[in-house]
């Protein structure tokens, strides 16, 4: 079919004939500005097969050029060669000229109508590409060219008439050149036609030319199609392009995806695209999903890349064909492989998000990441994901600075996790230069990227990661502004499982797996193993969306086929691994995930060994001991603070790289706070303890009730490393404890003011806290509290009982199934019993009493049945109750048991 004439319509050719024999010259046409002619100008209906030579991906003609010794075109086509460096030249004119013009050199070694004319055209040509004109001016090329038989063919002389125009690489001669481009389409010049047309559109007068706008179009576009050869699809393209972009003809978007499909059909792979593209956005044409696909599968086979990633994202997302990972992984690593930079970046995000689900692919995302890296122009969120991985590899501590590198590389190309990153990674530096150099960061970030991250990295900063920490003024402004936002609620556990995909599991946030992990072990055994665990897909006494998130994970165990501690803490996250050894220390996977977890720095984990593997880690020295390099590189905020509490013999500067690791590491929550406080008083640190109090002071200000008073515990523990208020500051803690509900500060406050001969005596207020203490009061906490309301000072007492029904509490702790507080409730009713009811009442408290383990109430229950008070008489049941009371260390039961000569049980 090569060089097939195609037919065009008669009227076509009519108009074409008679424009050659010069029916239509005559005076020029009217220079008047019109709109783009309204030209239907259909494909050609014909049987389309392909017949176009496909043009090679940018990477894969760069690279042949590169390659290429110089010396000789053997083998090669000459229209393609000629092909090749018309491309490279648009890539790069100045790079490319020095081979293009070894090959124009060349070119008549294969190609025997390839004359002195044609070098000379396209030796001017690539050099004016190339912003050599002044040199082609100085040589008089242009000149040499028009004096040549050079100037006698159409296409030259449009391209001189061009030239002479424009006045590039020439004297401008507009007239002269006008006339060649005139002389041009006379003899068919598609581009010449064209050209006219263009003119005619912008009001541009055409001497010689008096043929209407739309029959010139006609007659280029009839020329553009010419004849069936290896490059007419590039022809029939410029038609396509024409009606899209309505420079010559008005917009017909339809006809421009005809045109489109045309070329295509005869086999080109850019065409094909153009018509995917179409379809994908659906803006200029209606979309049909059908054709898209048929037209994206003739594209990808180009090699082109855009078009590998298109249709790798539509088998990725599942859209439109059936969801195929290894089909659009196939996609991606054709695209990368040609060293495009977006492929290369595609492929690069595919594999992160494999391995996600599967570890074992981490490997190949290396792999394809430090592809990406070696590229000039890597993109700078690469350079974000290499610091990523070197702090996983290497450790927080260890990669530290090989990870800023990186980020500061991210940061110059504007990517804005790695400005992110850096400031954090600067603000943990722990000094003040590099503090204020990762404010100004992320100060930033919040201006020009978006707040949400980074206000919050802002919040913490200032709380407790500051040299001078806390700026409490800071603190409060960045508060406002993360407040002024609206806070989205957090997701529903059905809401993050629909958010998966590629069997990677949601990571829950705490409140959300507590909940998961308490239904857990309401259905496990105590020694419950990993894979009890994910077993927990198929049973039916949890809630459906638990069902689907344990089976999430028992997807990513059968992919990973774990059998160690490594292969679970991959299959359940180090997140979930961890919290499944918290909850089941005695699991038959703990010791192995538990150990696995500490070597990757957690400390949480390794002080659960103590537990799990008292043996082999009997104390924290042991851990710290054990952990020390793990911790030197890796160790989060609690494995810090474990090798600073066991930190005896180590130098003042171990001791601070401990303390900045800790501080860099926490997430400024109160319990931290605490955690470092208490830690730096260990250490004797009174300024670091007194800062880390001042911290704790704010963190707890949105914290429960029982915080306020452990913090004042704290305070008070350590007045003498504080200031002289130290001891106040810790009593109006607890006073906020108090008020906020907490039981415990009721004791911290009564402790100052029950007692006489103390100076801060209250009779008044220690009413109030023991009225408050029976309300806060569980049942089994009553009998405690009763007991010690029956010590206190007289009028306390009476008042108290005046507010309190004494013995309906006394019943309420029975009930709940005190014993002393059974033993109480029945010597009441016996002290006030006026029936033999009330004594036979007291009389089965009493032996409940008894019965719930009280000694007291078996030697009263023995007394009962001795003397048949409250009971019938049962000598014998006497003497078996008294032999337990005396076993159970009772005095009086062994004084009694002695006085009837009953043989003593030995105590127990």
């Amino acid at each position: 079919m090569i060089n097939t004439p195609i037919r065009i319509t008669p009227l076509l050719n009519s108009a074409r004939s008679a424009l050659l024999a010069g029916t239509f010259l005559a005076i020029a046409a009217p220079a008047v500005a019109a709109t783009p002619a309204k030209v239907d100008f259909e494909p050609p209906q014909i049987d389309a097969q392909p017949v176009c030579e496909i043009r090679a991906p940018d990477s894969e003609i760069t690279a042949r050029w590169e390659g290429w010794n110089g010396q000789s075109l053997a083998g090669m086509d000459s229209t393609l060669v000629r092909r090749d460096m018309r491309r490279l030249m648009a890539i790069d004119p100045v790079q490319w000229l020095p081979v293009g013009e070894k090959v124009v050199a060349l070119l008549p070694t294969i190609d025997a109508t390839y004359d002195a004319d044609k070098r000379l055209m396209e030796t001017i040509e690539m050099r004016l590409e190339a912003g050599k004109a002044s040199e082609v001016r100085a040589d008089g090329l242009i000149e040499k060219a028009l004096a040549s038989t050079a100037a006698e063919q159409p296409q030259n002389q449009r391209r001189l008439g061009e030239w002479l125009m424009q006045g590039k690489g020439v004297a401008p001669d507009r007239d002269r050149g006008l006339e060649l481009i005139v002389t041009a389409a006379r003899g068919g010049d598609a581009n010449s036609l064209l050209s006219i047309a263009s003119f005619q559109q912008r009001g541009i007068a055409v001497p010689n030319w008096n043929v209407e706008p739309k029959m010139t179009v006609m007659m280029g576009f009839a020329s553009q199609v010419g004849r069936l050869d290896k490059t007419i699809c590039d022809r029939v393209v410029n038609i396509a392009r024409a009606y899209r972009n309505g420079e010559i003809v008005q917009v017909d978007n339809q006809l421009s995806e005809r045109w489109f499909r045309f070329a295509a059909d005869l086999g080109s792979p850019d065409a094909a695209w153009s018509v995917a593209e179409m379809h994908l956005r659906s803006e200029e044409i209606a979309k049909n999903n059908d054709v898209m696909l048929h037209y994206l599968g003739i594209a990808a086979t180009g090699g082109d890349p855009k078009v590998l990633i298109q249709l790798g994202r539509l088998y990725e997302e599942g859209a439109l064909v059936e969801r195929d990972l290894g089909e659009a992984e196939d996609l991606y690593q054709r695209a990368a492989a040609s060293g495009d930079r977006t492929a290369m970046g595609r492929l690069a995000l595919f594999l992160d998000g494999l391995r996600q689900a599967n570890p074992a692919r981490t490997d190949d995302y290396d792999k394809a990441l430090t592809a990406l890296l070696d590229l000039e122009d890597a993109p700078g969120w690469a350079y974000s994901k290499a610091a990523d991985r070197v702090l996983t590899r290497e450790g927080r501590w260890a990669g530290e600075k090989t990870a800023m590198d990186y980020y500061a590389k991210g940061v110059a190309l504007g990517d804005p996790e790695a400005i992110r990153q850096r400031a954090l990674l600067n603000i943990g530096l722990g000094d003040t230069g590099s503090f204020y150099a990762g404010i100004d960061d992320l100060i930033f970030s919040v201006e020009q990227i978006g707040r949400s991250g980074p206000v919050n990295d802002l919040i913490q900063a200032n709380l407790c990661k500051a040299p001078d920490a806390p700026l409490v003024d800071r603190v409060a402004y960045w508060q406002s502004i993360a407040g002024a936002e609206t806070q989205a609620p957090e997701p529903t556990l059905k809401e993050m499982i629909a958010q998966v995909k590629d069997g990677a599991a949601p990571t829950l946030p705490y409140h959300t797996m507590s909940k998961v992990l308490d239904h857990a072990q309401a259905v496990l055994p105590l020694d419950a193993s990993a894979s009890d665990l994910i077993a927990l897909a198929s049973n039916q006494n949890i809630s459906a969306e638990e069902q689907t998130y344990w089976s999430l994970i028992a997807d990513r165990a059968e992919t990973v086929s774990p059998s160690d501690g490594k292969g679970w803490v991959d299959a359940l996250g180090s997140n979930l691994a961890l919290r499944f050894v918290d909850r089941f220390p005695q699991g038959k996977d703990a010791e192995a995930i538990a150990l696995q977890l500490a070597q990757q720095g957690y400390g949480r984990a390794m002080v659960l060994l103590t537990k799990i593997a008292p043996e082999s880690y009997p104390d924290e020295a042991t851990l710290a001991k054990t952990f020390a390099p793990v911790i030197d590189a890796r160790g989060d905020f609690e494995a810090s603070l474990l090798a600073l509490r066991n930190s005896d013999g180590a130098s003042e500067s171990e001791k601070a790289k401990l303390i900045r690791h800790a501080r860099a590491a926490t997430t400024c929550t109160f319990s931290e706070g605490m955690q470092m406080a208490e830690a730096l008083a260990e250490q004797g640190s009174a300024d670091q303890f007194s800062q880390w109090v001042r911290i704790s002071k704010d963190l707890v200000k949105t914290e429960s009730a029982w915080s306020h008073t452990n913090l004042g515990d704290l305070i008070m523990a350590h007045t003498a490393m504080l200031n002289e208020g130290a001891a106040d500051e810790a009593r109006n803690l607890w006073q906020a404890g108090y008020e906020k509900g907490d039981r415990p500060a009721v004791f911290r406050l009564m402790s100052a003011v029950e007692e006489p001969d103390t100076p801060g005596y209250d009779p008044e207020k220690a009413v109030e806290y023991y009225v408050a203490l029976t309300e806060r009061s569980d049942p089994e906490q009553l009998p405690s509290v009763l007991d010690k309301l029956a010590d206190a000072q007289d009028d306390v007492r009476q008042k108290v009982e005046t507010q309190v029904d004494t013995s309906a509490l006394w019943l309420a702790a029975a009930n709940a199934g005190s014993s002393e507080a059974m033993l109480h409730h029945a010597r009441e009713l016996r002290a006030s019993a006026s029936t033999q009811a009330d004594i036979n009442e007291s009389g089965e408290w009493l032996r409940r009493a008894a019965d719930a383990g009280s000694d007291a109430a078996m030697v009263d229950l023995a007394r009962s049945l001795a003397f048949g008070i409250g009971a019938s008489p049962d000598p014998e049941a006497a003497r078996t109750w008294l032999q337990k009371a005396a076993a159970l260390g009772n005095q009086d039961a062994v004084s009694m048991m002695n006085s009837m000569q009953i043989a003593e049980v030995p105590t127990q």
